[in-house]
């Protein structure tokens, strides 16, 4: 029927869920145009996260800014092991086994995608559509959302974010019309435009500092020198 071109009525059961988000990753398919459940899992894959969602990435990051720091991959990977059994219908999290590699333990490129999608809802990021595969077991993928998504790991890697936010703090506790407020601020300007200036000069001084890699003593005694405090 193929080969001579003659029409032909085709039926198929197609989880529309899964297929049709998968099918147009790479780019829009007018094919979905007359297909109201096709349409409705590209909008719910596509979509911004509802408020259900946006809700338990704040509770999630929440509670991971009160564990201690050991126990937060732990968290993030329990997180993981429940999707990825939801996704393959296993019986429980615990049968996920944290180190066997993603395919091994049954995942397909919609597999994949429906990870995502759930992993992106639960803790509030924006994740390629290959993480399944870039960090490819339970146990690395939780170290991948914990970078990602637990503000003590950032400001451990950038010390200096830290201390801004004390300088930020101090600053707000200053009244509005105090003069040590509007003469702190005029400083703070003046040293922003400073570095932004030399960061962009192809011939930097060998001894200009580079604020983004300056350690927390050469913060402080920047701005000290700087602003004069």
């Amino acid at each position: 029927m193929l080969d001579h071109g003659d029409p032909g009525v085709t039926i198929a059961d197609v989880a529309w869920e899964r297929f049709a988000p998968l099918f147009t990753l790479a780019r829009p398919s007018r094919l979905f145009d007359g297909v109201p459940a096709a349409r409705q899992a590209i909008e719910a894959a596509r979509g911004p996260a509802e408020e259900t969602g946006a809700d338990e990435a704040s509770a999630l990051r929440r509670e991971l800014g009160a564990l201690p720091e050991e126990e937060r991959v732990e968290r993030l990977l329990a997180l993981v092991r429940a999707h990825v059994a939801a996704v393959l219908h296993y019986p429980a999290p615990e049968a996920v086994e944290p180190d066997r590699p993603f395919k091994e333990l049954g995942f397909d490129s919609i597999a994949a995608v429906e990870l995502r999608n759930r992993l992106r809802a639960a803790a509030g990021l924006s994740l390629s559509t290959t993480v399944v595969f870039d960090y490819p077991t339970p146990r690395t993928l939780a170290g991948h959302l914990l970078a990602e998504v637990d503000p003590g790991e950032a400001d451990a890697a950038h010390p200096v974010s830290g201390h801004l936010d004390e300088l930020e703090a101090a600053l707000a506790g200053l009244p509005t019309g105090d003069p040590r407020r509007a003469a702190l601020v005029n400083r703070l300007q003046a040293l922003v435009w400073k570095y932004a200036a030399t960061a962009q000069e192809a011939d930097e001084p060998a001894g200009e500092q580079d604020l983004a890699a300056a350690t927390a003593d050469e913060v402080f005694a920047l701005i000290d020198r700087e602003l004069g405090v």
